[in-house]
């Protein structure tokens, strides 16, 4: 989606004909005058504005306000990101991989990017510092919900699932023999499984029903986390040390679900050998065929995003 502020009026470049239908998506380019169209984002109602000396934008109708956390930080700061900004999903995905963090935490439920020029800075022209800006971390990918992409939807030369694995985008990773893909640079979506404490290993899960088969499919992901005091920073967000109604002290998951996303520029495909020497301490856990195993190395925490857990 592509949003913009002109003339200290914050609006969208895209909006839709029917609500909450993304099929319907126009582009102001194509939009009349004096017609209702929608926040794609939370389906307020908004109108084609045209000021002067300048570029039209979908405005929203007096009287209403965004609810969607991303078109209100659109509306509030004029922030504006797309997955076009960045010249390839390997160079997104890298700089999650491959930049520095000062922090020392887990990163879930934040964004730190400063917000792009002021609030009261009226009538101001367009120029660069309002063109579209590569994602600086999962959090603000996280904003997005991904149920309301296409896996084919187009980012310049790439698409979605060029960046994206999702479960409801199984079959885009796998040959005409149903064997898994090399999937290179991704960003997961997946779930916390169990963990290797022996071997500083996370495991997560994702999976999807076969309408074919009529049957589940999991993937899973390993994560291999050094240095070990990381190891133990991102374990203590899955697993702890919980009391029982009869006063007994076990060592389990701290929440029955935890999504996550896991980015990495270098997954590796594992085949069979190589995915029972990775198991090899969990092996009695593994109760599920797989239909597909990657491996990534995590030496940043910008690789991975806590959702909210689910209990």
């Amino acid at each position: 989606m592509e949003n913009i502020i002109q003339e200290g009026k914050r609006g969208l470049l895209r909006a839709l004909t029917t609500p909450n239908d993304r099929t319907s998506e126009i582009s102001t380019e194509h939009a009349e005058k004096g017609k209702v169209y929608y926040c794609p984002y939370c389906g307020i109602e908004m109108h084609l504005m045209h000021p002067h000396n300048s570029i039209p934008i979908f405005a929203k109708n007096p009287g209403k306000k965004h609810k969607n956390s991303v078109c209100k930080e659109i509306d509030e700061k004029g922030v504006y990101h797309s997955f076009a900004a960045s010249k390839s999903p390997e160079e997104l995905i890298s700089s999650f991989c491959h930049t520095s963090s000062k922090r020392t935490g887990i990163p879930k439920g934040t964004d730190e990017t400063p917000p792009i020029g002021k609030a009261d800075n009226k009538n101001k022209p367009l120029d660069d510092s309002m063109k579209e800006k590569q994602f600086s971390s999962l959090a603000q990918i996280a904003k997005y919900d991904l149920e309301d992409f296409s896996p084919t939807e187009t980012f310049g030369d790439y698409q979605m699932k060029d960046y994206v694995l999702y479960y409801r985008w199984f079959k885009y990773f796998f040959d005409s023999q149903h064997n898994p893909i090399p999937i290179n640079a991704r960003i997961v979506a997946a779930r916390y499984y169990l963990c290797d404490k022996k071997e500083n290993l996370l495991f997560f899960e994702a999976f999807s029903k076969n309408l074919e088969t009529n049957s589940f499919e999991t993937i899973l992901f390993i994560v291999r986390v050094n240095p070990k005091s990381t190891f133990q920073k991102l374990l203590e967000k899955f697993m702890g040390y919980t009391m029982s109604d009869d006063g007994r002290s076990s060592y389990r998951k701290l929440h029955k679900f935890q999504d996550v996303f896991l980015a990495s520029d270098s997954w590796e495909l594992l085949s069979k050998s190589e995915f029972d020497t990775q198991t090899r301490n969990i092996k009695e856990y593994l109760k599920k065929e797989y239909i597909g195993v990657y491996i990534m190395d995590l030496t940043n925490t910008k690789q991975i995003y806590l959702f909210d857990p689910e209990d």
